[in-house]
Protein backbone atom coordinates (compact mmCIF):
# COMPACT_ATOMS: atom_id res chain seq x y z
CA UNK A 1 0.00 0.00 0.00
CA UNK A 2 1.63 3.54 -0.83
CA UNK A 3 1.77 5.75 1.49
CA UNK A 4 -0.08 8.93 1.16
CA UNK A 5 1.94 12.40 1.64
CA UNK A 6 -0.43 15.23 3.44
CA UNK A 7 1.43 18.27 3.60
CA UNK A 8 2.05 20.83 6.67
CA UNK A 9 2.63 24.72 6.90
CA UNK A 10 5.60 24.93 6.19
CA UNK A 11 6.56 22.16 3.96
CA UNK A 12 8.38 22.98 0.65
CA UNK A 13 7.37 21.03 -2.05
CA UNK A 14 7.92 20.41 -5.80
CA UNK A 15 4.74 20.88 -7.69
CA UNK A 16 4.15 19.71 -10.96
CA UNK A 17 1.51 21.68 -12.88
CA UNK A 18 1.14 23.44 -16.08
CA UNK A 19 2.32 27.10 -16.64
CA UNK A 20 -0.03 29.43 -15.76
CA UNK A 21 -0.35 33.15 -16.52
CA UNK A 22 0.57 34.84 -12.78
CA UNK A 23 4.32 32.82 -13.21
CA UNK A 24 6.17 30.73 -15.88
CA UNK A 25 7.23 27.71 -14.05
CA UNK A 26 10.47 25.84 -15.97
CA UNK A 27 8.57 22.78 -17.44
CA UNK A 28 5.63 22.95 -15.59
CA UNK A 29 7.24 22.25 -12.01
CA UNK A 30 8.35 24.79 -9.51
CA UNK A 31 8.83 24.52 -5.62
CA UNK A 32 5.95 26.28 -2.75
CA UNK A 33 5.88 26.80 0.45
CA UNK A 34 2.48 25.13 1.53
CA UNK A 35 0.89 27.77 4.23
CA UNK A 36 -2.66 25.56 5.04
CA UNK A 37 -2.37 22.98 8.20
CA UNK A 38 -2.31 19.28 7.27
CA UNK A 39 -5.75 18.77 8.99
CA UNK A 40 -7.11 21.13 6.16
CA UNK A 41 -5.09 19.68 3.27
CA UNK A 42 -5.91 16.40 4.79
CA UNK A 43 -9.80 16.99 4.87
CA UNK A 44 -9.98 18.63 1.46
CA UNK A 45 -7.32 16.87 -0.85
CA UNK A 46 -5.98 20.42 -1.58
CA UNK A 47 -3.00 22.69 0.00
CA UNK A 48 -2.67 26.24 -0.29
CA UNK A 49 0.87 27.03 -1.19
CA UNK A 50 3.04 29.99 -2.37
CA UNK A 51 5.59 29.92 -5.43
CA UNK A 52 9.23 30.21 -4.97
CA UNK A 53 11.44 32.17 -7.31
CA UNK A 54 14.88 32.42 -7.75
CA UNK A 55 14.73 36.18 -7.56
CA UNK A 56 12.60 39.46 -7.61
CA UNK A 57 11.19 41.09 -10.46
CA UNK A 58 8.11 42.65 -10.81
CA UNK A 59 6.52 41.29 -7.48
CA UNK A 60 6.24 43.49 -4.69
CA UNK A 61 4.94 41.39 -2.31
CA UNK A 62 7.48 38.68 -1.11
CA UNK A 63 8.97 37.26 1.88
CA UNK A 64 12.73 36.01 1.51
CA UNK A 65 13.70 32.62 3.00
CA UNK A 66 16.10 32.83 5.81
CA UNK A 67 19.44 31.49 4.72
CA UNK A 68 20.55 28.38 6.12
CA UNK A 69 17.30 26.88 4.45
CA UNK A 70 18.09 24.33 1.74
CA UNK A 71 15.89 26.15 -0.61
CA UNK A 72 16.64 29.37 -1.50
CA UNK A 73 14.71 32.87 -3.28
CA UNK A 74 12.05 34.51 -2.59
CA UNK A 75 8.10 33.56 -1.82
CA UNK A 76 5.32 35.06 -3.55
CA UNK A 77 2.40 36.20 -1.68
CA UNK A 78 0.45 37.76 -4.61
CA UNK A 79 0.63 34.02 -6.28
CA UNK A 80 -1.25 31.64 -3.56
CA UNK A 81 -2.30 28.60 -5.27
CA UNK A 82 -4.95 25.78 -4.37
CA UNK A 83 -2.58 22.54 -5.52
CA UNK A 84 -4.23 19.05 -5.37
CA UNK A 85 -1.84 16.66 -3.26
CA UNK A 86 -1.44 14.24 -6.07
CA UNK A 87 0.36 17.28 -7.79
CA UNK A 88 2.86 17.76 -5.06
CA UNK A 89 5.70 16.20 -3.76
CA UNK A 90 7.75 16.92 -0.78
CA UNK A 91 10.89 18.58 -1.22
CA UNK A 92 12.07 19.45 2.51
CA UNK A 93 9.81 18.71 5.36
CA UNK A 94 9.04 21.87 7.67
CA UNK A 95 11.42 22.86 10.41
CA UNK A 96 11.64 25.78 13.00
CA UNK A 97 12.98 27.83 9.69
CA UNK A 98 10.34 26.87 7.46
CA UNK A 99 7.72 26.76 10.04
CA UNK A 100 8.81 30.38 11.17
CA UNK A 101 8.65 31.71 7.26
CA UNK A 102 5.50 29.75 6.96
CA UNK A 103 3.82 32.38 9.69
CA UNK A 104 5.25 35.47 8.39
CA UNK A 105 3.85 34.46 5.15
CA UNK A 106 0.61 33.66 6.79
CA UNK A 107 0.51 36.83 8.79
CA UNK A 108 1.65 39.34 5.65
CA UNK A 109 -1.10 37.40 3.53
CA UNK A 110 -3.81 37.87 6.44
CA UNK A 111 -2.74 41.77 6.52
CA UNK A 112 -2.55 41.73 2.34
CA UNK A 113 -6.49 40.37 2.47
CA UNK A 114 -7.80 42.22 5.21
CA UNK A 115 -8.28 38.89 7.48
CA UNK A 116 -8.32 38.92 10.82
CA UNK A 117 -8.51 36.44 13.43
CA UNK A 118 -11.60 35.56 14.82
CA UNK A 119 -10.88 36.03 18.33
CA UNK A 120 -9.90 39.39 17.71
CA UNK A 121 -13.06 41.01 16.53
CA UNK A 122 -15.64 38.30 18.68
CA UNK A 123 -16.97 41.40 20.87
CA UNK A 124 -18.15 42.49 17.86
CA UNK A 125 -21.39 42.11 16.20
CA UNK A 126 -21.08 41.33 12.56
Amino acid sequence: MAIVYFPDAGDIVSVRTPPTRAFSPKAGRYVALVVSPRLSNRKSGLAFACPIVDQVERYSRVVFIPSGLETGGVILLNCVLGVGLSEMTLQQRANSGTERTALEVRSKLQSLLGFIHATENSDQEP
